[in-house]
């Protein structure tokens, strides 16, 4: 399996566990300087394999505040917030 799909797989993981958890995350999408505090999910299988998209519930900051629909190959960073 190929380095790009083996990431994608663990975001893909990551983010089914997390519709049910509802855990907050540092995610940064490529192609764009800011780092949102979110909650990222997939509530449901993908309904088609050739575009892989999640539900991104951006909390912060404040002016990109809502909910946002993304591919998840435009995933550069996904890390877990402490506390």
């Amino acid at each position: 399996m190929k380095d790009k799909e083996k990431i994608i797989n663990s975001y893909y993981d990551i983010l089914v566990q997390n519709a049910k958890k509802m855990e907050t995350y540092s995610i940064k999408l490529k192609n764009d300087p800011r780092v949102y505090t979110s909650v990222p999910m997939i509530p449901h299988k993908f309904q088609d394999d050739e575009v892989k998209r999640f539900t991104l519930r951006i909390l912060a900051p404040d002016d990109y505040a809502g909910l946002y629909e993304r591919s998840i190959d435009e995933i550069e960073m996904l890390e877990k917030k402490k506390g």
